[in-house]
């Protein structure tokens, strides 16, 4: 399964024998990476790739300065966090990401579930969120 996510720009995508969609900043299409595709616009994209025995999501959050976000601990799975813009800093530890940077945390019922805290305002994160199915 490919999820795809417009971080600028505008873009048509359509998959022949499904559906055609238009995609504005942060919006998501979700389809099969064997389907024919095609697509007009030029963007800005973040994508995740899985595996069929995977599930997945991608998430938009916007942060002002000193904002927490909290991963949901109820849902033990592995997320990767992108910061598209902004930075941020890992609570309960020195690790501090700025544009651009990457982080995949894995959450599991024996871990402290991390809280981000944005170190700027208008911090815009993308959250992959990835299971088994």
């Amino acid at each position: 399964m490919v999820y795809l996510m417009i971080l600028d720009g505008e873009l048509t995508i359509a998959h022949k024998g499904h559906h055609e969609k238009q995609l504005k900043s942060f919006e998501v299409d979700s389809f099969m990476g064997d389907w024919e595709t095609e697509a007009k616009g030029c963007v800005t994209d973040f994508n995740l790739m899985l595996s069929a025995d995977m599930k997945g999501r991608l998430d938009h959050v916007r942060l002002n300065d000193q904002q927490v976000y909290r991963f949901d601990s109820e849902n033990r799975q592995f997320v990767g966090l992108y910061i598209w813009k902004g930075s941020i800093r890992i609570d309960e530890s020195d690790l501090q990401l700025q544009e651009g940077d990457f982080v995949i945390f894995y959450l599991n019922e024996s871990e402290i579930v991390p809280k981000v805290i944005a170190t700027e305002k208008n911090t815009d994160l993308i959250l992959s969120f990835i299971a088994h199915r």
